[in-house]
């Protein structure tokens, strides 16, 4: 795509600006969607298995996040 837009003319930076950033934009939007989506779901699976009165180990992590480093690092 680079070399198709300098061949019409554009410059370096207008050919990643107008050819390739609009088309980085939606794979990343993709990809964004798509583990949102992933991340969410397993989290509503361990929540459905276990129940509300368990902390799954995303939850857990978060509430350890403040206490200590060293100890979150080891659990991931």
């Amino acid at each position: 795509l680079m070399d198709a837009a300098q061949l019409l003319g554009a410059s370096t930076w207008q050919a990643a600006y107008l050819v390739v950033l609009p088309n980085l934009r939606k794979g990343m939007l993709v990809a964004l969607l798509l583990t949102f989506s992933f991340l969410f779901g397993e989290f509503v699976f361990a929540n459905i298995l276990v129940g509300t009165r368990y902390e799954t180990l995303q939850v857990f992590l978060n509430n350890m996040r403040n206490s200590s480093g060293h100890f979150t690092s080891a659990l991931v």
